[in-house]
Parts: structure tokens; C-alpha cells; sequence
């Protein structure tokens, strides 16, 4: 006799048939699996429960990390199966509600016991245990530590435990302290020296800078070249581990005050602002400066020379010149503002926009370039702030 099963009886057997697997995989790996910590070359089967998608064989590389889909590489060596589930669910937390995930050992590499060493060495990966090793007889064996080491910052990781091993005192002193006999799953990282600010916005040099022992904030805005010509530079501001630090370089360059001439940690970002409505007139005016452009109406480059106080005696204002910065570049643009002014011209009273440098030279012919070395780099500030 043949007996009809139900849709709804089909589904809920193969979900038991599912969990069934599941138990006797885990009942047969056993609580050995559990305490098993993950090496080099293993077969791991991951299970995120309710995503068929996720869900793979995956091998720790000779790196320690193995890869999956959202959360990119992981390291898992010298993690055991269960600290490796916790860690994919944190990750995953990001992308999925509530997710669920189960790994165990389908394959594992050998029955020879192996510690590892990862990152700033010459040769990072697992090596056979041998009794007795100490870190420093791993570390030789890796090759030694590579160029951009953080010696100081090594750590041997042990399951759950973290040793903070001084590299720099042990190679320079032979400090047995930080020289631990390792176990079998150890695993040294060495990572790298990250010793860097990161400057961002209107300078000349964006991009990661070296820091140095004792270097503030002027040392990194000169080492990236110096504030642009479009900078707002009394809107200078740093992020610190996500915190703005106080900053007025105003305050330190009319008063001196260090402490306005923030020292700088690795990791601190510098963001310098573009200008939201300032130009700079500079040259033969009576008060060279900053000023700032009227809101309501478009400002021209003679309102800029009137707000300065207008030109001085040996002025050549036909030779006068607007530098406004174009595709990330200053650029000049002449304008004959003594015809502008003897016939009203508008075609050389050209309106002038935020960031703009009106430079009114002297008796004597004058090229870009020499104005671009006047207020280029940290003199800018100066100019900036009214302080000559």
C-alpha cells in the first residue's frame, strides 16, 4: 500500500533529517573538535544556518584566515571551532538578523602539532612544533621580522589568551622575559608599523604622511606640502579614535601657544576644509589680508582691492593677476584693472570666487611662479591670518 505524505510532513522530515546530520557530525568530531584549534591547511565546513548561500567548505590558507562572502578573510588559526562560530557571528551581525552558525573539521591537515608566525616576518606561516621552541628560535626560523615591523607590538595569541611580547628588547637586550617557551598552536603576529596621520582636503599633498617622534600639527600640514589657496585653515580640524581634538593654529601663530600646536598620534586624521567664501588680496594694497566676498551679490576682483584699502603708490595694477585654483591646480588670470577702472570695464573686473588670490604686483613684471613661491606651503597660513 502506498502511503501520500503531505507537504507540510515532507518539509518538517527533512529539517529533522537536517538537525540529525548536524548532531552526529558534532557527536562524532565529539568535544575533541571543540578544543581542536584551527591550523594552516585545514577543511572547515560552515554552516550559517537559513543561508544556503554562505554556507561552504572552506581551507585556512598558509596565511591563517579563510574567506567568505560579506565578511571577506578571517583569521581563525589557533581559534577553536567555537571561537571561530563566535567570531562569524559578530561578523555577520552586520547583515544578517540574529544569524546562526555552526562550524566543524571535515578535514584536518595532520596529526603533527604546529605553531605559526603571521605578519612583518620574512616568512609567515605554520611550522612543526618542536619542544623547547621559544619565540625568539620561531622568529629566526620565519626569517627574522621585515622592514616595517612593529617590534613592540608582537603578541603570541594561546586559545583565548594574548602574551604582549617587546620584540625590539628581546633582539636588542636578549630579555628572556618577553622570550616564552611556546605550545603547540601558538601563533606569533608580528604587525606592522603603522606609524602614519592621515591629511585629507586642501593641501597641497593629500594622502598619508610618516609620522616621526614629536611632530604637531604644523610639521604634518608642512610635510603635506602646505595648505592650498582654496584652504580654510581656522577650520583645521582633527579626528582622534573618531573624537575631534582642539585645534587653533591662529591662536598658536599670533601667541605662540603650543598647546594649540597639537602633538600628533598615529592613526590622527587632518582634515583641511576649502574656503566658503574668503579671497586673498596681496601685493602693492594698503592692507594685504583676507577678506571676506558679500553673500547677496557677486563680489569682482576691484571690491576685493577696495576692501584691502586699494592699491599703493608704486602699484602696477595692468599687470595685477587672479589665482584660482583649476582642476587641483592654481592657475593665473590676468586682468588690467587700471583699464577697469579708467573705463569701467567688466571684462577685466572679473568676479572673484571663494579661495581666489588677487595678487597686485609691483612697477616690475611678475610670473606666476614667483607668486605661487610667495604664499605657498606654511607662509599661506600666515597670509591667511593676517600675521606678516
Amino acid at each position: 500500500m502506498i502511503r501520500h505524505t503531505s507537504p507540510l510532513l515532507g518539509r518538517s522530515l527533512v529539517i529533522l533529517a537536517v538537525v540529525a546530520v548536524l548532531l552526529v557530525t558534532l557527536s562524532a568530531t565529539g568535544a575533541r573538535s571543540q578544543e581542536y584549534a584551527a591550523r594552516a591547511g585545514d577543511v572547515l565546513d560552515v554552516v550559517v544556518i537559513g543561508d544556503g548561500d554562505l554556507s561552504r567548505l572552506v581551507t585556512v590558507s598558509p596565511e591563517g584566515s579563510i574567506f567568505l562572502p560579506m565578511v571577506g578573510n578571517v583569521n581563525v588559526v589557533g581559534l577553536t571551532l567555537k571561537q571561530i562560530e563566535d567570531r562569524l557571528v559578530d561578523l555577520l551581525k552586520k547583515f544578517i538578523k540574529e544569524p546562526k552558525v555552526v562550524v566543524t573539521l571535515r578535514q584536518g591537515t595532520t596529526d603533527k602539532d604546529f605553531v605559526y608566525v603571521l605578519g612583518q616576518v620574512t616568512r609567515p606561516g605554520p611550522y612543526e612544533f618542536r619542544r623547547g621552541w621559544t619565540v625568539a628560535e620561531l622568529l629566526a626560523m620565519a626569517g627574522g621580522a621585515a622592514p616595517h615591523a612593529a617590534l613592540r607590538r608582537a603578541v603570541v595569541l594561546r586559545r583565548s589568551v594574548a602574551i604582549p611580547i617587546d620584540l625590539e628588547k628581546l633582539l636588542a637586550t636578549g630579555d628572556t622575559s618577553q622570550n616564552p617557551e611556546l605550545k603547540p598552536g601558538d601563533v606569533l603576529v608580528v604587525p606592522e608599523l603603522n606609524e602614519r596621520v592621515l591629511v585629507l582636503g586642501e593641501v597641497a599633498q593629500p594622502g598619508y604622511q610618516d609620522l616621526k617622534e614629536g611632530d604637531r600639527i604644523i610639521d604634518t600640514l608642512t610635510r603635506a606640502g602646505g595648505p592650498t589657496i582654496k584652504a580654510a585653515p581656522e577650520g583645521i580640524a582633527i579626528m582622534r579614535n573618531g573624537q575631534p581634538v582642539k585645534v587653533s593654529l591662529e591662536v598658536f601663530l599670533r601667541q605662540g601657544d603650543m598647546d594649540q600646536n597639537v602633538l600628533m598620534q598615529a592613526g590622527d586624521v587632518v582634515n583641511v576644509p576649502e574656503t566658503d567664501r574668503r579671497v586673498l588680496v596681496m601685493g602693492e594694497v594698503a592692507k594685504p589680508g583676507r577678506y571676506f566676498l558679500e553673500t547677496r551679490i557677486p563680489s569682482r576682483v576691484l571690491d576685493a582691492l577696495m576692501m584691502a584699502g586699494g592699491p599703493n603708490k608704486g602699484a602696477k595694477l595692468s599687470a595685477a593677476m587672479v589665482i584660482r585654483q583649476v582642476s587641483g591646480k592654481p592657475a593665473s588670470i590676468p586682468v588690467n584693472l587700471e583699464h577697469a577702472l579708467k573705463n569701467g570695464s567688466s571684462e577685466q573686473n572679473i568676479v572673484v570666487r571663494p579661495g581666489d588670490v588677487v595678487y597686485v604686483p609691483t612697477g616690475f613684471q611678475v610670473q606666476l611662479h614667483d607668486v605661487l613661491q610667495t604664499i605657498s606651503g606654511m607662509w599661506l597660513l600666515r597670509w591667511f591670518f593676517g600675521i606678516r
